[in-house]
């Protein structure tokens, strides 16, 4: 083997095909975003507060089928934590009279901290016609 001299390693660099400025930027752009999002997951991980699952159901639709009435509704979890079989119940009350006149329930299996779940409930009843209450039952801890 033979040592290189000084002239042949300032030739190779001579030679090889220099970085156009574009790439430079946009791989600056790349390190500069992936460092603020490992930065905020640091940060969030770091300071957020566990807290319990907070639920909360609302209903948005209600459509006519075949067999009846199904009301689709959201439900959220706005706490810290995830909750897993989630138990919905909805329950149609006659206004004038205070009695529930049909209930229904459901279940979400996982509801991720800070997300939202759609699901459905089915009446024979139109639910329009009712005071439709939704709540939710309980969870388990995943």
């Amino acid at each position: 083997m033979t040592a290189k001299s000084s002239s042949d390693r300032s030739k190779n660099k001579e030679d090889a095909p220099k970085i156009p400025m574009i790439e430079w930027v946009v791989g600056a752009l790349g390190l500069a975003l992936v460092s603020g999002a490992i930065g905020l997951l640091i940060y969030e991980g770091l300071s957020a507060a566990p807290s319990p699952p907070d639920i909360h159901v609302s209903a948005h639709t209600v459509s006519t089928q075949r067999n009846g009435h199904v009301a689709l509704i959201n439900v959220y979890n706005q706490g810290g934590e995830p909750a897993s079989r989630v138990a919905i119940s909805g329950d149609l009350v006659e206004p004038s009279q205070q009695g529930v006149v049909e209930s229904a329930s459901t279940e979400i299996e996982f509801l991720p901290a800070k997300s939202q779940r759609e699901a459905g409930m089915f009446f024979t009843r139109d639910p329009k016609s009712f005071e439709l209450r939704l709540r939710a039952l309980g969870y388990e801890k995943p």
